[in-house]
């Protein structure tokens, strides 16, 4: 059987955080730390690449972090959307026909370290904080957030833990796992670390937001919101599992759960598109 360039990558940083770890556990604990929040940055393909090119756009500096901001003008409410790990805004492309028809206003930002946003280190705290600053910018801020995976994971922060004035009227959350342990989980036993490298990356964690890993629990924030929204999980999601998403659903009064099969983790298809769009037009109908 033919070996993969990504089996051996796996396999080589294995060996190295592994054996690093017997003699210098701290410093195998900061390397798996950057290695996890040090994304690599998604290439745009020839789709994303003209989604993108019809966007008003902007660099600013939010948080601290220079942040691309993108904008697509609309008559009616705005919809704010917001990627996950390792992607970008060109990620949400087939999106564009559906809102714009619809009449959006379409908002997105490339999250840190993501995209042709600035910055070299990546959390859900980090994204949080640049979103934060972005909708106070806003003249008139986006009525509806969509997230995907880190994305959602950064609203459900925002509402439950930062307390700021703006808030959405309605949400839609996208392949969230309900704890960053679960996501720790799946890094260790994709990688085949030993327990000591993922206790020095927690170590880092802390010394560094003052957060332990069991402090970034969606489905705990899900009990603080009182927005309604909509749950989207594919059951076959081998990133997040699907118990996670039905977690948050029994912890979030006003969600919605929808169930997907066969789109994974990405959740990428018209099926979806349709869904959300559908379901922002029939909020708009009961506010208005």
């Amino acid at each position: 059987m033919a070996i993969s360039k990504e089996d051996l990558l796996i396999g080589g940083v294995r060996r190295f955080l592994n054996g690093t770890s017997r003699v210098f556990p701290r410093q195998a604990g900061r390397l798996g730390y950057r290695l996890l929040s040090r994304p690599r940055r998604a290439a745009l393909d020839t789709l994303s690449f003209e989604f993108i090119k019809q966007a008003e756009q902007k660099n600013i500096t939010l948080a601290g972090i220079p942040t691309q901001t993108y904008y697509w003008p609309g008559k009616g409410p705005g919809v704010l959307l917001l990627h996950g790990w390792e992607s970008c805004t060109g990620r949400w492309y087939e999106f564009y026909d559906f809102l714009k028809e619809a009449g959006f206003a379409i908002y997105a930002i490339d999250a840190p370290a993501h995209g042709r946003s600035g910055g070299d280190n990546f959390t859900v705290v980090e994204y949080s904080a640049v979103i934060a600053e972005y909708l106070k910018t806003l003249e008139d801020p986006p009525a509806h957030w969509i997230g995907h995976s880190g994305g959602g994971m950064a609203i459900l922060y925002y509402l439950s833990q930062l307390n700021e004035g703006i808030q959405p009227k309605r949400i839609v959350t996208m392949s969230v796992p309900a704890e960053l342990t679960d996501v720790m989980n799946k890094f260790q036993d994709v990688l085949g670390l030993r327990n000591k490298v993922v206790e020095g990356m927690e170590r880092e964690f802390i010394r560094r937001m003052q957060l332990t890993f069991k402090d970034i629990s969606p489905a705990s924030y899900a009990r603080d919101i009182d927005v309604p929204g909509l749950i989207i999980h594919d059951v076959e999601d081998d990133l997040a599992p699907v118990e996670g998403a039905e977690a948050i659903f029994a912890n979030w009064k006003k969600s919605s759960l929808i169930l997907t099969e066969g789109l994974g983790h990405s959740l990428v298809g018209m099926e979806v598109v349709e869904l959300i769009t559908e379901y922002l037009l029939l909020e708009e109908e009961e506010i208005g």
